[in-house]
């Protein structure tokens, strides 16, 4: 259980970082200062995926021997918080020029291009971190080795190809690349996330996306733990 966990941290760890070693290679180390730039600001963002799964763990893994009312649990978890990430990175889009003015000096303008891209990696981050429960609830725990491993060769591969082609931007685009494929894409591969697979592609519909935040902008008043916001969120009914 422990070793796969390990290696798993480290492989994140790589992919995490690959992009700043690339572009200090391939560039400069003034292309890599104004990407960290961004990346400081887009990884604070970071600690509110692990706050949400370190609260909510203990209520998933209860249910391991009942899959319909985890997995209607996590799909209610999945929908609110990733449009929390979504209109949090909107918010933080509009606001990057200010944002960067702010906090940096003129050499840094080509860090709200950057921010622009890399903001989005947040809500593929707040998935990633929720169906994270499932695995490690499962003892999946390879899985996520797999998955870190795949994400890790996958970025650097984009790298090579972006960051020639598009210089910094193409850091952050390869980056967020990755993380879609990472928390989406990569649950298609093993049966325990499949069905959160599809439940993460149809709530990426625009249509979708805008229903849950009207309901949810409605229901503010409702209790998480309620059954009658899970039997109106969940698709395991």
């Amino acid at each position: 259980l422990g070793a796969p966990l390990i290696f798993a941290s480290i492989t994140v760890g790589i992919y995490m970082n690959v992009d700043m070693i690339m572009l200090t290679s391939f560039i400069s180390p003034t292309a890599t200062g104004v990407y960290a730039a961004a990346t400081a600001i887009t990884g604070l963002l970071y600690f509110f995926p692990s706050l949400i799964t370190a609260t909510a763990f203990p209520a998933i893994s209860k249910y391991n021997d009942n899959r319909d009312i985890q997995y209607s649990r996590i799909s209610v978890l999945l929908r609110i918080f990733s449009v929390f990430g979504l209109l949090t990175s909107f918010m933080i889009f509009v606001f990057s020029d200010f944002i960067i003015d702010l906090l940096y000096s003129e050499d840094f303008k080509e860090s709200k291009s950057v921010l622009k891209i890399q903001v989005f990696c947040f809500p593929f981050v707040v998935m990633a971190q929720i169906t994270n429960m499932i695995i490690i609830s499962h003892n999946l725990t390879k899985l996520l080795f797999y998955r870190s491993f795949a994400s890790m060769l996958m970025n650097i591969m984009l790298n090579i190809i972006f960051i020639k082609m598009y210089g910094v931007l193409g850091a952050a685009v390869a980056t967020l690349i990755t993380h879609i494929f990472s928390s989406v894409v990569f649950d298609l591969f093993h049966n325990k996330t499949r069905d959160l697979f599809y439940v993460k592609l149809f709530m990426l519909n625009p249509k979708n996306l805008i229903n849950d935040l009207k309901y949810i902008m409605y229901n503010l008043n409702y209790d998480l733990r309620s059954s009658h916001i899970y039997k109106r969120y969940s698709y395991f009914k």
